[in-house]
């Protein structure tokens, strides 16, 4: 059987907790108020100052120590208590809410240390990252292109519109690029290939080519054949 009781202390402030055994749990508060770490609890403080104080249940129910939490922190809710400091019960969202709030005050503290473990462990989270691939390998290309079908034409409409908002930057890339592998392409545009038809031909002049006579009868014969 769990209870929820109330505190009240002679300069009118008061507690709300729950316990499944009240004499046990006002020995543990008056145990607790000289251990110093719970000296800067509200409640202890406030024991420290006013000794002598009321105790009365305000609530009992025969059920599990979680709903007993939940029942705890409804009645602070309504009571509002001036000595409970924290929350009784929290749901998903107390604690989603109370992970990001302490993210922020610690961001930069998280991010400093998050780089120089990086730093220190880079072969090692390589390795790792490289292992987890191989395995989920069929699970990682799955979800890619589930992720590439929902949002395909959001991506398309992003990528146009990135297009458009930066073409001189687009363009001043690709002219350095250009510049960088400039050898490279020109190598490769020289690189003689065979054709299909059997001529012999540059690489760069391949599209001009297949609009050649020669070219075309070929086409035009390898279709007959196979009709």
């Amino acid at each position: 059987m769990y209870l929820v009781y109330q505190l009240t202390f002679e300069n009118g402030q008061t507690y709300i907790g729950s316990t499944n055994n009240l004499e046990r749990r006002l020995i543990e508060h008056k145990s607790a108020c000289s251990k110093e770490r719970y000296r800067h609890r509200p409640i202890y403080q406030c024991m420290r100052e006013c000794p002598n104080f009321t105790h009365e249940v305000i609530f009992e129910e025969n059920c599990t120590k979680e709903v007993a939490f939940q029942l705890e922190q409804r009645f602070i809710d309504i009571h509002q208590p001036t000595l409970n400091s924290q929350r009784a019960f929290r749901t998903d969202e107390d604690l989603k809410q109370q992970h990001k709030e302490r993210y922020e005050r610690n961001k930069e503290q998280i991010l400093l240390k998050s780089k120089e473990y990086n730093q220190l462990n880079r072969e090692k989270i390589a390795l790792q990252k490289k292992e987890y691939q191989e395995r989920n390998k069929e699970q990682i290309s799955l979800k890619k292109k589930e992720n590439y079908e929902r949002n395909k034409e959001q991506n398309i409409v992003k990528a146009q519109e990135y297009r458009k908002q930066n073409r001189e930057k687009i363009a001043l890339k690709r002219k350095e690029k250009y510049e960088q592998h400039k050898e490279q392409i020109s190598l490769k545009r020289k690189e003689i290939i065979k054709c299909e038809c059997g001529s012999i031909v540059r690489k760069d002049t391949l599209a001009r080519h297949k609009r050649t006579k020669k070219h075309l009868e070929f086409i035009m014969a390898t279709k007959l054949k196979s009709i």
